[in-house]
């Protein structure tokens, strides 16, 4: 404190004087005003505490007002042509594999081909849910608004007080429409992914149909990925999703009540893969091979939330000090 009150006293009035880097005083006279510290600009640190209420306060913004991630009218009703012509695409593919069912062979291959298709779905569903939770931003190029609702969608249809807010606002249109058209909305971009290649599918029709039963259903079921997450997510889910939901095959709302505490679990939407990557932790040994190569430039945005094993501890400390061997 004595150093600190001498380096100021040295000071002449009105010049600048920097403490250890981090901290600017100004001498105005008898009286001393500290300026709050600047802000870290290394990204191989952690980010402060205030950073990362602040990026959770931006989510829980975006939570309470859809519209930040939201789309106009007009992009509304594009997205409703985009998600039809993806439908009738699938389903000139779906009745093409139908057509050609001649025994029960056929039928069996078609029912591998998908049930195939359903695994692989749910384990890059994932990955996906696992990269938006943990990695890029709303500024992020090209994707920014597709983890922006990844990380909302969750909080949103949790809290029931969010819910009866977003609902029961004065600019809200009837729940009817509010539900058809976020519908549209929801899986509007993935959609559009999935043209191109449901339009390949559709030219190439392969001779093997568990092949193209595995190729439809996968594009399919990863088109409409963001609304498969919110039925996992509300309290009343349509009676068919209400049914599949108790027998495990797509996640409950409890799931998201552990995401927090269990890193590697739950985010699977259809539940097949998720104790599997729990146990063998699977998406921590993937974040600690991308902070090492990225020579702590990648962070994981659960490791600023949470408190870090023993093992990334060490990780973080060799890394930092890797990198200070280069500076030097």
């Amino acid at each position: 404190m004595m150093g600190f009150v001498g380096s100021i006293a040295a000071g002449r009035r009105g010049e600048r004087v920097q403490v250890r880097t981090t901290t600017t005083c100004v001498v105005v006279g008898p009286q001393t005003r500290v300026r709050r510290p600047r802000v870290q600009t290394d990204r191989s640190k952690f980010v402060s505490d205030v950073a990362v209420k602040e990026e959770h306060k931006k989510d829980e913004v975006a939570s309470d007002h859809p519209e930040v991630v939201g789309v106009s009218g007009r992009e509304g009703v594009v997205f409703r042509g985009i998600v039809i012509f993806a439908d009738y695409l699938s389903d000139l593919i779906v009745l093409d594999i139908f057509e050609r069912v001649e025994c029960s062979l056929d039928l069996f291959l078609v029912l591998l081909g998908s049930s195939a298709a359903f695994v692989f779905a749910d384990l890059s569903s994932g990955l996906y849910y696992w990269f938006a939770h943990n990695y890029g931003s709303r500024a992020t190029p090209f994707v920014g608004s597709e983890i922006q609702k990844a990380r909302t969608l969750h909080s949103q249809y949790r809290k029931p007080q969010r819910k009866q807010a977003v609902e029961g606002s004065s600019n809200s249109r009837t729940s009817a429409e509010q539900t058809k058209d976020d519908f549209f909305i929801n899986v509007g971009n993935h959609c559009l992914v999935s043209i191109p290649i449901l339009t390949i599918l559709a030219g190439w029709q392969p001779n093997n149909l568990a092949l193209e039963a595995f190729c439809v259903m996968f594009v399919s079921l990863m088109a409409i990925l963001p609304q498969l997450n919110r039925w996992a997510t509300i309290d009343s889910p349509p009676f068919l999703i209400g049914l599949i939901r108790q027998f495990g095959l797509l996640g409950s709302l409890s799931r998201y009540d552990s995401r927090a505490d269990v890193q590697t679990d739950n985010y699977c939407v259809g539940n097949f893969w998720n104790h599997v990557l729990d146990r063998e932790q699977v998406f921590r040994r993937i974040e600690r091979s991308l902070y090492i190569a990225s020579d702590g430039w990648l962070i994981p945005r659960t490791w600023r939330s949470q408190t870090l094993s023993k093992t990334d501890a060490m990780i973080i400390r060799t890394v930092k000090r890797r990198g200070n061997r280069k500076s030097e």
